[in-house]
């Protein structure tokens, strides 16, 4: 199953974890110089697929310098996700738990 997705020709690792919230206050986090991603375990999965969005939006504009604002990346990433799951393009049953702690969008097997 796929543990890691390319953003920008760069393969990203999709990592859950539980945090304690008062140390790390954070729905996710990319790590940019290890080309992880690390998800909250104990969101709602609707949070965790729009978290991993605006990650990717931080990676992307991290590669080709666009220089976004924080608020920017937060609009575009909730409203691809709004868009994706609003035109029926983005299921549940799309969305796979991974015993691992990872998922994946679009692969059931």
């Amino acid at each position: 199953m796929k543990s890691e997705y390319k953003i920008g020709g760069h393969w990203f690792k999709i990592e859950f974890k539980s945090e304690k919230r008062e140390q790390y206050d954070k729905m996710a986090t990319t790590l940019h110089w290890e080309n992880r991603i690390i998800i909250q375990k104990d969101l709602v999965e609707s949070k965790q697929i729009s978290s991993l969005f605006h990650e990717v939006l931080h990676e992307i504009d991290k590669q080709h310098f666009l220089d976004l604002r924080e608020t920017q990346i937060t609009t575009i990433a909730e409203g691809f996700y709004a868009f994706l799951v609003d035109n029926g393009m983005l299921k549940k049953e799309e969305i796979t738990e991974i015993s691992n702690d990872q998922w994946v969008i679009g692969e059931n097997d």
